[in-house]
């Protein structure tokens, strides 16, 4: 039988079952994928997604040069697929497009793995759709050039110098003060002064296929277990280096679509004793 990679937020049962365990959870599904999975379960209602496992990160570095293992992206897609179903959403729709997040997520922390790659999806015609949706183009064209620079920076490996230059300059050529003083036109010019640093410093234009992008990250996040950084710190903390780090695929919940909405953190207990309540 075929190793299996990746794990939908509400397939715990199967999960625990190729764990070993819930106990072991963790360790195929990543801290963050595992307890995703198991907050759904409680049917605390949180965003679609699905894990692709640490097993899949460890067969990475079998290949030779480290690449997805066979089977491992067509799988990675049938999730995608049931994700779109989840959602009723569709990944690169002109219409209705499901917008999607990746994030790392090893056994326990490790410091120096990828950050959370936002905004997956969008590209010049999906933005168009997100503004029919949402009614909110500011919102939508901020969040695009958001993915353009982060994207390009942590994915494709340009300098984050370059773009917070082309940022300020451009700020000061359109006489603007604030940031929320930006208006939907300015954020979409930006879009195009940012995708012109891409083709300038990589001869390429940046990707417009949102398959192409997930690739990328995908890829990225298991790079970033042998990145410099994270070896010195699995060697200072005497981690295992052979753990591997699972990606989380989720749905995309804006915080900044409107005046309904925004971002925060709960805690259930007290961060720093431990205690069951929250001052």
């Amino acid at each position: 039988m075929a190793k299996r990679y990746t794990y939908s937020f509400s397939e715990i049962s199967t999960a625990i079952e190729a764990a070993g365990g819930e106990s072991q959870l963790n360790k195929l599904l990543g801290e963050k994928g595992g307890n995703l999975a198991l907050i759904s379960r409680l049917e605390i209602p949180v965003p679609k997604g699905f894990t692709i496992s640490t097993e899949a990160c460890k067969d990475f570095y079998q290949q030779h040069p480290p690449s997805f293992p066979p089977g491992m992206w067509e799988e990675t897609l049938a999730s995608l697929h049931k994700l779109e179903e989840e959602t009723s959403k569709k990944f690169g729709d002109t219409e209705n497009p499901l917008i999607v997040c990746c994030r790392t997520g090893a056994f326990m922390n490790v410091d120096g793995l990828l950050h959370p790659i936002l905004n997956l999806g969008l590209n010049d015609e999906t933005v168009n759709a997100l503004v029919n949706l949402t009614n909110n183009p500011t919102f939508v064209w901020k969040n695009y050039c958001k993915l353009i620079r982060q994207y390009s920076v942590m994915i494709l490996g340009l300098s984050e110098e370059l773009f917070e230059s082309a940022f300020e300059q451009y700020k000061k050529d359109q006489s603007i003060e604030k940031e929320e003083d930006i208006s939907h036109e300015k954020y979409q010019q930006l879009t195009h002064v940012f995708k012109k640093i891409v083709e300038s410093e990589l001869d390429t234009t940046f990707p417009q296929d949102p398959f192409e992008q997930i690739r990328g990250a995908i890829a990225t996040a298991f790079n970033s277990w042998n990145s410099e950084e994270a070896i010195a710190y699995r060697n200072y903390n005497k981690i295992d280096d052979n753990i591997g780090t699972a990606v989380n695929l989720i749905s995309m919940v804006f915080g900044n679509i409107g005046q309904n909405s925004c971002s925060g953190y709960v805690f259930t207990r007290n961060s720093e004793s431990g205690d069951s309540k929250t001052a």
